[in-house]
């Protein structure tokens, strides 16, 4: 006959074995969590950076796009802006004085009164720097574009 200690001994051992079981398979689950957590944050990075690395090109792209197209605009301006056309068109010096006053966010000259007189600046000038101009608001404008796209992205 098996003595009481024997059957404690045993029992004893025996839960110390459901315990252990129990508890190693608590702690791989735990692991196992942990890890599908960390592959979850792993994928939204890589998702992030693929998702960057998208926008990135779609707005090199357009930026590209939009140096190229005014480059051939300003090309184009002795074809629309004949010198003839340039000939028979004096710009005043109060229009060149306002249009640089604008550009650099300046006020217009103090001396009062109106400036007609011829200035030394032609149409095409004026043609090519207003497309210079537009092209750089423009490539402003694609990038605004861009980082808005890439905060919606991060937001999601």
């Amino acid at each position: 006959m098996i003595g009481a200690p024997y059957l404690a001994g045993i029992s004893a051992g025996i839960m110390i074995l459901g315990f252990t079981i129990g508890y190693e398979t608590h702690r791989l689950q735990s692991v196992d969590n942990k890890n599908k957590a960390i592959q979850a944050v792993q994928k939204k990075y890589d998702d992030l950076v693929q998702k960057n690395a998208d926008l990135g090109l779609a707005y090199a792209m357009k930026k590209e796009e939009v140096v190229t197209r005014t480059i051939t605009q300003i090309k184009e301006v002795p074809r629309y802006v004949t010198k003839e056309a340039v000939a028979k068109c004096t710009v005043p010096t109060g229009f060149v004085r306002v249009y640089n006053a604008s550009a650099l966010q300046e006020d217009t000259s103090p001396e009062p009164g109106i400036d007609d007189t011829p200035s030394q600046v032609g149409l095409d000038t004026i043609a090519q720097v207003s497309v210079t101009n537009n092209g750089t608001c423009n490539k402003y404008r694609e990038q605004i574009i861009a980082l808005q796209e890439y905060i919606t992205e991060i937001q999601k």
